[in-house]
């Protein structure tokens, strides 16, 4: 687990270059934390480090799920105002987590814990008792490994079965 503390935006610049260095396609991250505490900024800066127009980076927080089209591709997925399981089914969550040729950004992940793989980058920001900013990363190596290095060494494997894989292998028992 890595610590960050990121009281302002240069903070939260570095921090992101930090994890954007040692993203591959595949990967998911998970993305914690209260209201106002950084969490569309920091998907912001990472986005902006992976090659892509950072200013195009929106909060999902209405179209729940947003694209950014590139190398590699982006889904950020904002479920703040889902309230509940059922409102989920409609997003079709197992169908991009998690997706080959990408990386998905989950900002308040909890009520799709079931859906989002077990292997995955979790980022809880908080505010500090003193009011600082302050995020552990969990879930990333710390020297930067390039995706070619990642497939290789076998990273990835260990993902939740989607929906799908599920009722393909229901089906295949009948």
């Amino acid at each position: 687990m890595k610590n960050f503390d990121y009281d302002d935006l240069p903070a939260l610049g570095r921090m992101a270059g930090w994890i954007a260095e040692r993203l591959s396609p595949g990967d998911v991250l998970t993305l914690e934390g209260s209201l106002g505490v950084g969490k569309t900024e920091l998907v912001r800066r990472i986005v902006g480090r992976l090659g892509h127009d950072a200013s195009t980076v929106s909060s999902p927080t209405f179209s729940l799920v947003n694209f950014y089209d590139g190398d590699p591709r982006i889904v950020h997925i904002d479920l703040y105002r889902i309230e509940s399981t059922v409102d989920l089914e409609g997003l079709d969550l197992e169908e991009l987590l998690p997706i080959p040729d990408g990386i998905v950004m989950i900002e308040w992940p909890d009520i799709a814990d079931h859906l989002v793989p077990r292997k995955r980058v979790s980022i809880r920001m908080r505010l500090t008792e003193e009011g600082n900013r302050r995020a552990e990363v969990e879930g990333l190596d710390e020297s930067p490994v390039t995706g070619a290095q990642r497939k290789a060494s076998g990273d990835g494997e260990d993902l939740a079965p989607s929906r799908s894989d599920e009722n393909k292998q229901e089906s295949s028992r009948s």
